[in-house]
């Protein structure tokens, strides 16, 4: 009867952290995604000084959210995220508002796809 009720204390502890993990990278995600946001609006209106303070905050949130998130995901999709945020300043400062804009749309997609691969399904048990 112990070893049972220690199984179910370790199983709560298990299903409690991924409930909490998983609402932490989506939180993160999604603010993430509304600062980016932010940025692609002031670069669609043209106004480059306002897109590189958004970029400056949004940079300053990815660098608060990474150290954690490195630990729950696969660093593949964070490296993706980090070399996309990090280019954004290059391309809004040469002006270059295509590339801006495609990897823009690579940063949403990764952060989409960083939560969605990571929530539960039967084939992460498997």
């Amino acid at each position: 009867m112990k070893r049972l009720i220690l199984c179910a204390i370790i199983g709560a502890l298990l299903a409690g952290s991924s409930v909490l993990s998983l609402r932490y990278m989506r939180t993160s995600c999604d603010q993430l995604t509304g600062q980016l946001e932010k940025v692609v609006l002031q670069m669609q209106a043209g106004d480059k000084e306002k897109a590189l303070a958004y970029y400056q905050e949004l940079a300053a949130l990815w660098e608060e959210k990474e150290p954690l998130l490195e630990l729950m995901i696969r660093h593949q999709h964070l490296d993706e995220a980090a070399v996309g945020i990090r280019a954004l300043s290059a391309y809004i400062s040469h002006d270059s508002p295509v590339l801006f804009f495609a990897e823009a749309d690579k940063i949403r997609f990764c952060l989409r796809d960083i939560w969605e691969k990571e929530t539960f399904s039967l084939e992460n048990l498997l």
